[in-house]
């Protein structure tokens, strides 16, 4: 259970675990920039194309991997 909150402990992967429970599909960019706007409380079309990218490039290589890893561990 420990690797479940490690996993869970950072609000980005919250958000993408809470993302999933939408019946929406979304691209990484997509939820990237749906991220940076709840994280800086912005309207979706007011993030910047750099932001977007730091959080896509954020999520691709450490939160995404950080869940899949424990969905592996789980099934």
């Amino acid at each position: 259970m420990e690797f479940v909150y490690e996993a869970l402990a950072h609000p980005r992967r919250r958000y993408v675990c809470y993302s999933l429970l939408s019946s929406s599909r979304w691209t990484l960019t997509e939820l990237a920039t749906k991220l940076v706007a709840w994280e800086r409380d912005i309207p979706e079309g007011d993030v910047t194309e750099s932001s977007r990218d730091d959080m896509y490039l954020s999520l691709y290589h450490a939160h995404i991997p950080k869940l899949a890893e424990l969905a592996s561990v789980l099934v």
